[in-house]
């Protein structure tokens, strides 16, 4: 009789903590008309973005502050491996397994409990597949090189601007812009959309992205502009990815009634 009663009080245990991570989420804590309001406001920051760095090449002044021009080499070297298994590999690791785990959590509660709120983690989960994977499909049409690419730091590429890309004749196309690593941790900003602690989750989400991009800053990997219009661009797509998850939603409900 007490074992079976140990049985029953956990399994109740078991499943709360298995949903904390995603049970407090819910959709609708943002209103579609806000979400329309920040895509055109993010978008419009992201056309500044590229105009101002297009026309005022201050990226080669920031970036810098990262080489070494006695050893030529950056801040952090791309034979750090600690360093790279953290800010790298550890980070994109740990984003991409944040999202499969959502999408067991999303399966496992529509065959058992069904209490999640499905279009949140939909939502989210969608943030973390398409921001990432158009960031990493626009990198080889853009036509820009890294920093460690340019003449500048020792590489064989003229510095071009957002506005002019081209290259050597000769050369591969490079492909590093938009920035592609810290859009991860920028799809992140998804969470504040659909949670009730939005200031915290949006600090930690944003600093995770600024610290990814500062890393791959600190190797010649971006410039500081990848970063920032990445950011303008990932917020663009989350509020669109709200928007058509919202709509859809209200579609069903249409069409169920």
């Amino acid at each position: 009789m007490e074992t079976a009663i140990k049985e029953i009080s956990y399994k109740p245990a078991k499943a709360s903590c298995l949903y904390k991570l995603v049970g407090q989420w819910k959709f609708g804590r943002t209103s579609i008309k806000l979400a329309i309001i920040q895509a055109i406001i993010y978008s419009v920051m992201l056309f500044a973005c590229l105009q101002f760095f297009g026309h005022y090449p201050i990226d080669k002044y920031i970036q810098k502050l990262f080489f070494d021009f006695t050893t030529n080499e950056w801040l952090v070297s791309k034979e750090n491996q600690p360093l790279r298994a953290v800010f790298y590999y550890g980070a994109k690791y740990a984003v991409a397994a944040f999202g499969i785990v959502l999408i067991a959590l999303l399966f496992r509660d529509y065959l058992t409990t069904k209490t999640l709120d499905k279009q949140a983690v939909l939502f989210v989960i969608l943030s973390l597949i398409i921001i990432p994977s158009t960031m990493a499909y626009l990198k080889h049409l853009t036509g820009i090189p890294c920093p460690y690419m340019l003449k500048d730091f020792g590489g064989v590429f003229d510095y071009v601007n957002f506005l002019n890309p081209h290259w050597p004749d000769g050369t591969d196309r490079p492909s590093c812009f938009p920035a592609g690593h810290p859009s991860g941790g920028f799809a992140l900003m998804a969470l504040p959309l659909v949670m009730k602690n939005k200031k915290k989750v949006t600090i930690i989400a944003l600093s995770l992205g600024i610290i990814m991009s500062l890393y791959q800053m600190a190797r010649g990997a971006h410039f500081l502009s990848h970063c920032l219009a990445t950011f303008f661009f990932s917020m663009v797509l989350i509020n669109i990815i709200y928007i058509c998850v919202a709509m859809l939603a209200k579609s069903k409900k249409k069409a169920a009634i």
